[in-house]
């Protein structure tokens, strides 16, 4: 399941689909929320099911998540109601438990975006749509929190400002779930995005076994924010990560 980013679509993906259907996987790229740009909550709640129809369809017991961008973010979300048992929103619906096997995030917005400079919320909500909104209030939210060190995660609030699928599985242990089953979990990162930087990625302290993987050590280079689902260089490592498992 390919999740796209903001104002971007499932086309994006054709370099990776390619790779992948030629190695007989089955490839699933939807068009959600009006190319991204719906509020998230629909955003989330559209790609989950999505996902639940698909596992449906094909009769799989486990979807691999590949996101961009928000698609990644997205993925994290569909995660964390997971590990849950309940979405994240309300409405959204929720997966099934251990029903993801491998997220794969390139460039995720995991702790949001930055508010660009000069151009308010009502402008940036007008011009690109509810999503670009949320997302940076997201970051201002997480960053609060993160200052603040208090509601969440407790009372010394270990998991303050750690983006929603680190907290459900710092609540999911904190309760007693140490054997929640977790899919595997990597961040694609590069210093050349401009948009979402190599910070965003996941930690192993906020994800056991989350893997961050430097664009520039992998591929020799780094790659801008709006090309990465459409380099192949990008698509071969996705698909590499994956396996043929």
């Amino acid at each position: 399941m390919c999740l796209h980013g903001t104002v971007a679509n499932g086309g994006n993906w054709g370099a990776l689909a390619e790779l992948l259907l030629a190695r007989g996987r089955i490839v699933v790229a939807p068009t959600y929320g009006e190319r991204g740009t719906a509020p998230l909550a629909r955003n989330l709640a559209e790609v989950t099911d999505v996902v639940r129809r698909t596992l449906e369809i094909t009769g799989a017991d486990r979807v691999d998540l590949v996101g961009h961008s928000q698609g990644g973010l997205l993925a994290g979300l569909l995660v964390a109601g997971m590990v849950r048992g309940r979405p994240v929103f309300d409405g959204a619906g929720v997966l099934d438990d251990a029903s993801v096997r491998r997220v794969i995030c390139i460039s995720a917005s995991h702790r949001g975006v930055r508010r660009p400079r000069g151009l308010p919320m009502p402008a940036l909500r007008a011009a690109v749509g509810p999503a670009l909104a949320d997302q940076i209030r997201l970051r201002e939210r997480l960053l609060a929190e993160r200052d603040g060190a208090v509601g969440v995660g407790g009372a010394d609030g270990v998991a303050a400002g750690f983006p929603e699928v680190a907290k459900a599985v710092h609540e999911a242990r904190a309760t007693g779930g140490d054997a929640v089953a977790l899919p595997e979990w990597f961040d694609l990162v590069t210093g050349a995005d401009l948009v979402v930087p190599a910070e965003c990625a996941l930690t192993p302290e906020e994800y056991p076994g989350a893997t961050t993987i430097r664009l520039e050590e992998r591929l020799g280079r780094g790659v801008p924010h709006h090309l990465q689902p459409h380099d192949r260089g990008v698509a071969e490592l996705v698909a590499e990560l994956l396996g043929t498992d």
